[in-house]
């Protein structure tokens, strides 16, 4: 039998109530529910069936792993005891015992009470590309239909949609229905929110929304309270510089803690001024580092309650009402939208007989519970019934559960009395599945701690010894999240039985210290380049060295599958990381998701299918021909081109009497007839069976591989025969379609467990597991901000950008930046978790990685914001920018953290020596490797005239009814003018130019945007105060600021048409339209028919003003071009199109457009307007 710690032996005996079990990593959770499973069948006094336990787990393979272990634990049992019946009567209900996952479970229960819900019970579950492609389908219908309603174009479309389609439109509406789906009841969630929104009468301060800016600004104080009493007491340390300083900074303490006092009563408080007014400093002429240091810590004070300004300006009461009838309006629409679209989606999922994951939840929690009147729920009989079923529920990783999950548990408990709850909020790191780390904090706060001897419920229980790492690791992990991790930020104070306890046997050895390691990329060549030639360097260092891990209690050498590399991000970066580690000799393996269409093995056969299904497809069928399939050359293909070239390739393949070609042209025809008669996955694998392909596959490098992605493409293909459809052609394009959506397919893994290879993974994909050397690399790239138009929250519901009806400016509101505060809040605790996972990982040793430009800046900047309390402050956390500076807060406070220190002249008080362990810290600068001279390119040959005359002509062919192709349901203007102007090639910027600056493309955007945000009359007097305005308020970012040239503005205002805009009855600035046009309008190719076909038009004028009753349009141009010809017929087509919209929107004469060229600081009309 294990030793069981006390801790361990109360979760798995106390069960006369509900019991909730905080397992921190390592701690043996599954172990201990197996032995809880057990210790209930086989209980002397009240046992309890097999099949009367609900033991859920969140994945398919943790649900066989425990009915496994159970099984064998049995097994154990009735070895020892064969004589006890009753283990052979489990034994047996084993087989029927509900151990699953939450979607089997609310499978199984929809397939029993099928008729109740008026659904058939012989339902499929929809895969996930199949889910996208019925959704696409069903947003298309939705939109087409909801065009036609005005109000929807002007409430909702033009409030979240963009100028040249409907991409964010429809990405609003899809991440809104999806989010909705994470709450137990979507319509009632819905109706609560716009009913609050319609509801509010009070200033913002008095509403929730106001209560998250409250809590932010009384955050911010106190930080800046907390940072000034340092800054105070190190001055105080010499009298010259508390002389000089100390004055300044008791009445910084003063003003910030009375501006403290206010903000806590919010009856009484006010948004309206939130800044503090700051002293001078005085005059300090000595040389002393904390003179630098207290200088920085002040600037930091200075700069964050800076930004609390911003706050005061969004919260006016009147701009606050005005905000809130615009924001319910777009939100109606957008909830209307949303209904809409999900009425057509399941529609659409009941023809086809099929159900998402989603459903199943839904329609699980609607047999069981059912709302009242007053908009309460009570329990449904069906849910009593399944309630009797089961003597306990035991749910698994319950920190990654949501609202419909835990009314689900809750609503078949037996009165909450029954339910046994495992988890651990430091690794809720699903967020963006809708987890809600929330829930498990509740229960957590809610239910005392356990008492073996009260025996009273409901209770909690905590394991916190971990039996995967050495000591080294976790106190790593101790020393770091003692000072990040908080109720703040984090969802609990990593203190106490919260922190880990060693519990793992491992021999003492040397080496084995966490390695911190920040590498200078002074040269700007990026992480992916720098850190594998690191990672290569030290892996081949510590196998080199003789470095042991311990397997099965014994030392061995260590190999390369002891080796773990963990990025928050795989699917980019890990295939270059693998690369380069392959390129240093070293075996890697890299686990991404996506990547299957681009595989040489599914392109050629997605090829072959192509030209099958259509042999007249000159790209595919070249593909095929010159694949190690048919194995055609260049000098072939030319030859075949020589001889028929007047046609597409595949009448040149029916033409030629060659014998080989014959023979293709065969097989093809072949081919195509089979695919009218077989399924498109029986196709697949006869057509690699007959052409040898599978053999070909298997003797390519990576081969098992490459086979394996080949049969998950038959795979595919027979669940896409399965949903309904039939056929090669429809495969064919349903592959197209996902292509075309820049969706991919999950790539096969053929990597088995004990493959010697360097494994690189997400820290998501890590999650459960274990490696004896975990490198943590990419620490350096930023956290991904929340930048979307769109915003949701559980409690503060949607806030979004709105646009100013007078200027056209997008622009944030009150709403908005409130549930920005409280997500950002949230995702900067998600990214410590998942930092916390990684971390975890580890068994024997620690590697850490991260790839920092100006790293002495970094330091500085965060030493200032290092207080004297053990943990770092939690507003400093929760605006970090990466992990990189979480590692370097931790690094500046560890005792081995002196070369840090010292480069930036930090004192040692900064120190922490709680949970010392010793650790590297390097600041390493690798210097980046350089390719080799390439071999000089050989003399060109001759230029055949007759052969590039044919070319040029072959490729200016025209296809003769291309008019009809081109007529589209809707079109962009801007779109449109591109197709006119594609005489440029735009080219993105090489990585060795990326580090000077914008593009000219994007110094153009720049001053775009700032002539689209910016108060034009605030701008035409003071264009550099303007400026500084936009980058306050974040309209442009800091990389823009130097892009926009003030003297180019300066002169548009003081032009004859910068003046008349200025004075102008009305100006509007990026003014939107969807407006039906006749097609003829966007190509004059078209005639009769064609040209009169309506089409819908979008797009939005950069500005247009009104004198005296007429409009003019103006539209800003930042293209390098000298010549005002040039330029009109550039854009001049576009302008057309613009006039035509804005005369059907405004119902107004346009009298003339005008273009205005920023380059050659004038104004550009229609020739001969001049």
């Amino acid at each position: 039998m294990p030793n069981w710690t006390d801790a361990q032996l109360d979760a798995i005996k106390a069960r006369r109530g509900t019991v909730l079990v905080s397992a921190a990593a390592g701690s043996g959770k599954t172990a201990v529910l197996v032995e809880r499973v057990i210790e209930r069948l086989t209980d002397p006094e009240h046992p309890t069936d097999a099949d009367r336990l609900l033991v859920v787990t969140f994945t398919k393979a943790a649900a066989a792993e425990m009915r496994d272990r159970i099984e064998k634990r049995l097994l154990a049992l009735m070895k020892e005891q064969p004589e006890n019946t009753r283990l052979r009567r489990q034994q047996l209900l084993l087989q029927q015992a509900h151990i699953c996952t939450v979607d089997s479970f609310c499978s199984d229960i929809v397939r029993e009470f099928f008729y109740l819900l008026g659904i058939s019970p012989d339902f499929s579950i929809i895969t996930d590309k199949q889910q996208e492609e019925l959704m696409t389908e069903s947003l298309d219908e939705v939109l087409t239909e909801w065009y036609k309603d005005e109000n929807f174009r002007t409430d909702l479309a033009d409030v979240l949609g963009g100028d040249k389609n409907d991409a964010r439109l429809s990405a609003a509406i899809l991440k809104m229905y999806e989010y909705t789906r994470s709450h137990p009841f979507p319509d009632k969630w819905m109706r609560d929110i716009q009913k609050a929104m319609t509801d509010v009468t009070q200033s913002p301060v008095k509403t929730p929304w106001g209560e998250v800016v409250r809590q932010h600004i009384m955050e911010v104080y106190d930080f800046a309270i907390k940072l000034s009493h340092s800054a105070y007491r190190l001055a105080a340390e010499d009298p010259d510089l508390e002389k000089a300083y100390c004055t300044a900074l008791g009445a910084d303490i003063d003003k910030l803690s009375a501006k403290l006092q206010a903000m806590e009563d919010p009856e009484t408080c006010r948004f309206s001024d939130l800044t503090v007014t700051f002293d001078k400093l005085g005059s300090f002429r000595g040389e002393d580092p904390r003179a630098d240091r207290v200088k920085a810590m002040r600037d930091m004070v200075k700069k964050e309650i800076g930004k609390l300004q911003k706050l005061a300006g969004d919260a006016e009461d009147q701009k606050f009402t005005e905000e809130i009838a615009a924001t319910t309006g777009t939100v109606v629409y957008l909830f209307l939208a949303v209904q809409s679209f999900e009425k057509t989606y399941s529609a659409k999922k009941r023809e086809k007989n099929v159900l998402d994951f989603s459903d199943l939840e839904h329609m699980a929690l609607q047999l069981f519970l059912t709302e009242q009147e007053d908009g309460t729920f009570r329990r449904t009989e069906t849910a009593k019934l399944v309630s009797e079923r089961f003597d306990e529920i035991m749910t698994d990783e319950y920190q990654d559960t949501n609202d419909v999950q835990d009314y689900l548990f809750e609503s078949i408990s037996q009165n909450s009395a029954n339910r046994f709850m495992v988890g651990d909020v430091k690794q809720s790191i699903y967020s963006f599945r809708q987890a809600m780390p929330d829930i498990f904090i509740r229960y957590k706060d809610k239910f005392p701690r356990y008492d073996r001897e009260k025996d009273a419920y409901p209770a909690s229980i905590v394991l916190d010894r971990n039996f995967r790492s050495r000591k080294t690791v976790t106190e790593s992990v101790n020393f770091v999240f003692t000072q990040l991790m908080s109720r703040t930020c984090g969802g609990i104070d990593y203190v106490g039985d919260e922190k880990l306890a060693a519990g793992a046997q491992y021999p003492e050895k040397s080496d084995c210290e966490t390695r911190v390691e920040f590498l200078e990329d002074i040269d700007g060549v990026g992480a992916e380049v720098l850190e594998p030639q690191r990672i290569a360097k030290i892996i081949c260092e510590m196998m080199e060295s003789g470095f042991t891990v311990t397997e099965n209690g014994q030392e061995r050498p260590i190999e390369y599958r002891d080796f773990c590399i963990l990025l928050r991000s795989s699917n980019k970066y890990a295939p270059v990381y693998a690369e380069n580690l392959r390129n240093a000799g070293i075996p890697t393996w890299a686990a991404v998701t996506g990547g299957f269409f681009a595989a040489a093995e599914v392109s050629l056969i997605l090829a072959f299918l192509n030209v099958i299904d259509n042999p007249d497809q000159d790209i595919p069928l070249l593909s095929v021909l010159m694949s190690p399939i048919y194995g055609f050359t260049a000098e072939d293909m030319a030859q075949l081109r020589r001889e028929c070239g007047e046609e597409t390739l595949y009448v040149s393949l029916l033409r030629t009497e060659n014998e080989r070609c014959v023979r293709v042209r065969d097989e093809l025809t072949r081919f195509r007839a089979l695919a009218s008669t077989m399924p498109a996955d029986s196709f697949i694998n006869m057509l690699c069976t007959e052409t040898g392909y599978e053999n070909i596959v298997r003797a390519m490098p990576g081969g098992e591989s490459r086979l394996a992605n080949i049969r998950l493409l038959e795979k595919y293909a027979a669940e896409y025969e399965a949903y309904g459809y039939s056929g090669v052609s429809g495969f064919v394009r349903f592959a197209e379609r996902l292509k075309k959506n820049r969706s991919d397919m999950e790539s096969a893994n053929v990597v088995s467990e004990n493959a010697n290879v360097v494994r690189i993974m997400s820290i998501h994909k890590s999650k459960g597991l274990e490696f004896p050397v975990c490198i943590i690399a990419g620490c350096g790239r930023k956290f991904v901000n929340d930048t979307d138009d769109l915003r949701m929250h559980p409690q503060l519901g949607v806030g979004m950008r709105l646009t100013d009806p007078e200027t056209g400016v997008r622009r944030t509101t009150f709403i908005r930046e409130a549930i920005g505060l409280a997500t950002a809040e949230s995702a900067s605790a998600e990214e410590l978790r998942v930092f916390y996972v990684a971390m975890t990982r580890a068994k024997e040793k620690l590697i850490l990685l991260s790839t920092v430009k100006n790293i002495d800046t970094n330091l500085q900047k965060l030493a200032a914001q290092i207080t004297e309390e053990e943990t770092v402050p939690p507003y400093t956390v929760s605006n970090a920018s990466g992990i990189s500076e979480w590692l370097m807060l931790c690094a500046l406070r560890h005792p081995n953290g002196n070369d840090l220190r010292r480069r930036i002249e930090a004192d040692d008080d900064i120190i922490l020596r709680t949970h010392y362990t010793p650790w590297d810290i390097r600041v390493v600068y690798s210097e980046p490797q350089i390719l080799s001279d390439l071999p000089k390119a050989e003399a060109p040959a001759p230029v055949d005239e007759a052969l590039k005359a044919r070319i040029e002509r072959d490729i200016s062919f025209v296809y003769p009814y291309a008019a009809q192709t081109k007529l589209a349901t809707k079109v962009a203007a801007s779109a449109l003018a591109a197709e006119q102007a594609e005489t440029e090639a735009t080219l993105s910027r090489p990585a060795f130019l990326s580090a000077k600056g914008l593009t000219p493309a994007e110094r153009g955007t720049a001053l775009h945007n700032f002539m689209q945000f910016a108060d034009f009359s605030a701008a035409s007097k003071d264009p550099e105060a303007e400026l500084k305005r936009l980058i306050e308020q974040s309209y442009l970012t800091e990389a823009q600021t130097n892009a926009v040239d003030l003297t180019r503005v300066e002169k548009f205002f003081t032009s004859p048409l910068g003046q008349r805009v200025l004075h102008a009855d009305r100006v509007y600035k990026e003014q939107r339209f969807i407006v039906p046009i006749p097609a003829g309008l966007t190509d004059k190719t078209l005639s009769g028919e064609d040209a009169a076909q309506p089409m819908i038009l979008q797009g939005a004028v950069d500005c247009m003003f009104e004198e005296n009753g007429s409009l003019y349009i103006l539209d800003f141009k930042t293209d390098r071009c000298y010549n005002k010809q040039e330029l009109w017929d550039r854009y001049g087509p576009q302008l057309t199109l613009y006039k035509e919209a804005m005369t059907r929107v405004m119902n107004k004469e346009v009298k003339d457009t005008v273009l205005y060229s920023f380059y050659m600081n004038v104004p550009v009309y229609a020739p001969g307007k001049e």
